[in-house]
C-alpha cells in the first residue's frame, strides 16, 4: 500500500459493524471516523445487516436501552446512509461462496463493490487478512486502526 493509499479515507465508504461500534463508543478510532464524517470527506453507506449486527453487539456491551439509543443517534445524525440495492444479496452471496468470511463482512464488501466504494473496518480481522492474502479483493479495504494511534 502506498502512502497516498494509506492516507486515503475519502469518497464513498461501506462501513463494517466494527467501525460503527467504534463510532457509537466515541473511541479514538470512532472520534476520527466522526471527524471525517462531519468534514464531509466521506459518504458512509451501511447495509441493514450491519445495523442488525451493530445493535446486538452494543446490546451485549451496554444493554438494550443504551444500544437502541446509541444506534438511533447514529442513524438519525444524517451522517450514515442505509443502502439496499436489489443486487446486494446475490453479490454478497457470491462473495460468501468464494470466501471464508462472515455474512455481514460479505455484505459490507458487496455494498462497496456495488457503490464503487472503499470497505471500512475498524481492525485488521484475521479472517479478512487471510482472505486478502489468498486473493486480493476487487474493492479497496481500509482499517480505522491505520489512521489512529
Amino acid at each position: 500500500m502506498t502512502r497516498d493509499e494509506f492516507e486515503d479515507l475519502s469518497g464513498n465508504i461501506s462501513a463494517d459493524t466494527s467501525a460503527l461500534v467504534e463510532l457509537a463508543h466515541a473511541s479514538p478510532q470512532g472520534a476520527f471516523f466522526r471527524k471525517k464524517l462531519l468534514g464531509e470527506d466521506i459518504r458512509c453507506s451501511l447495509t441493514k445487516l450491519t445495523i442488525t449486527e451493530t445493535h446486538y453487539i452494543l446490546c451485549r456491551e451496554v444493554g438494550a436501552e443504551q444500544a437502541r439509543s446509541k444506534l438511533a443517534s447514529l442513524l438519525d445524525s444524517g451522517l450514515l446512509h442505509v443502502e439496499d440495492p436489489p443486487e446486494l444479496a446475490t453479490t454478497a452471496g457470491g462473495i460468501k461462496c468464494q470466501r471464508a468470511l462472515s455474512l455481514v463482512d460479505c455484505h459490507v464488501l458487496a455494498l462497496a463493490q456495488l457503490l464503487d466504494a472503499k470497505a471500512l473496518f475498524a481492525h485488521r480481522e484475521k479472517e479478512l487478512l487471510a482472505e486478502m492474502r489468498k486473493k486480493p479483493f476487487s474493492v479497496q479495504i481500509r482499517f480505522l486502526q491505520d489512521f489512529t494511534p
